[in-house]
Formats: structure tokens, C-alpha cells, sequence
């Protein structure tokens, strides 16, 4: 196992996340307005 990869993927993981709770916030507030 190479940590390289693991961290690569740790990170895609989490900007993927963050861009989803990114988009699902501006969704709730363009709603709500």
C-alpha cells in the first residue's frame, strides 16, 4: 500500500465533500430566498 495514493485519494475525497456541501448550502438558501 502506498501512502501516496492514499492521501491523493483522501484528498479527492474530500474537496469532493466539500463541494457537494458547497452546492447543497447554496441550494437550501436559493430556496429559502
Amino acid at each position: 500500500m502506498e501512502p501516496k495514493t492514499d492521501s491523493s485519494f483522501v484528498k479527492w475525497i474530500s474537496m469532493i465533500f466539500c463541494t457537494v456541501l458547497m452546492v447543497v448550502y447554496l441550494w437550501l438558501v436559493l430556496k429559502i430566498f
